[in-house]
């Protein structure tokens, strides 16, 4: 669950997949007698297919805003690795709104989603 982005409370998102991507030095891999070879740097947080579901445009707008106004951002989340409540650094992947209803007033968007990944 998300709670914050940049210390202002957003609605919970309809989905999110918590990710742990590891960070090795360019030349790690495989070598010729097929031993791998791992030399680690660090692990970073990603928060994948954050989706909003059935937002109108007055809520997709703040959302996109929100995250649109600096590069970097602060993000509040429940941490699926240490079972905590944690505050990281976070940039967002290119953002989505899938429309569901156009009409004149009433403009309905059936998802907005993007991937958060920390700095």
């Amino acid at each position: 669950m998300i709670y914050e982005i940049n210390n202002t409370p957003v609605k919970t998102p309809s989905s999110c997949t918590w990710g742990l991507n590891y960070i090795s030095v360019e030349d790690s891999g495989r070598t010729l007698d097929g031993e791998m070879h791992i030399d680690p740097v660090t692990t970073k947080r990603k928060l994948d297919n954050v989706a909003w579901n059935g937002l109108d445009n007055v809520e997709a707008a703040a959302i996109l805003q929100l995250v649109n106004q600096k590069r970097f951002m602060t993000v509040k989340y429940d941490d699926a690795l240490t079972n905590t409540v944690q505050t990281r650094t976070f940039y967002i992947g290119d953002p989505t709104a899938q429309t569901y209803s156009w009409r004149v007033g009433n403009k309905i968007f059936s998802s907005l989603a993007f991937n958060f990944i920390e700095k």
